[in-house]
């Protein structure tokens, strides 16, 4: 009858214990082998057993702050993202796009105001032209600078007040290029590097 009795608490200690922890008889006071401790027995609050240690959470939540278990190390304030094994002040951003700004991700850095595209590894105040066409202006690309008004042609590296004429005709005018420059009126006739009145 004794016997029996004693069984029985026995049965009930063990009922009891059986969530937080069971007492065994190698734990010394305090620690118990519990259902997450892989046989070990490890200090009452701390029922998780891996790396050599006994935990307080489980090993996919290591980090314990704030009163709950975390998968990640609390981090200081304005780094607030964890990853690659430290704490950073933006997202982790996938391959390729490795800026964050303006609250995305971006292939390419944040250029300043006035110079918004970047290409050759700077930020420029106008896009990437083609070859052959290295000048921008009036919102395209050209394959000669930009030109005054009253000197629209460009050849010979230089700009012109009238297009490039022929070997020849280096003279222009009336919209045309002549092979003799212009005679005023009365003098129609051109030879000998003159005007004349009269034909030669």
């Amino acid at each position: 009858m004794k016997n029996g009795f004693i069984i029985r608490v026995i049965i009930g200690i063990v009922i009891l214990l059986g969530v937080a922890g069971t007492a065994s008889a190698t734990c010394s006071s305090g620690y118990y082998v519990y259902t997450t401790s892989q046989g070990y027995c490890c200090p009452s609050g701390y029922p998780y057993y891996y790396n050599g240690q006994c935990h307080s959470c489980p090993s996919d939540y290591p980090y314990y702050y704030n009163g709950q278990c975390h998968n990640q190390p609390s981090c200081p304030s304005g780094y607030p993202y964890y990853y690659n094994g430290q704490c950073w002040n933006q997202p982790s951003c996938p391959s390729g796009y490795p800026y964050y700004y303006n609250g995305q991700c971006h292939n390419q850095p944040s250029c300043p105001s006035g110079y918004p595209y970047y290409y050759d590894g700077q930020c420029w105040n106008q896009p990437s032209c083609p070859s052959g066409y290295p000048y921008y202006y009036n919102g395209q690309c050209h394959n000669q600078p930009s030109c005054p008004s009253d000197y629209p042609y460009y050849y010979d590296g230089q700009c012109w007040n009238q297009p490039s004429c022929p070997s020849g005709y280096p003279y222009y005018y009336n919209g045309q290029c002549h092979n003799q420059p212009s005679c005023p009126s009365g003098y129609p006739y051109y030879y000998n590097g003159y005007c004349w009145n009269q034909p030669g």
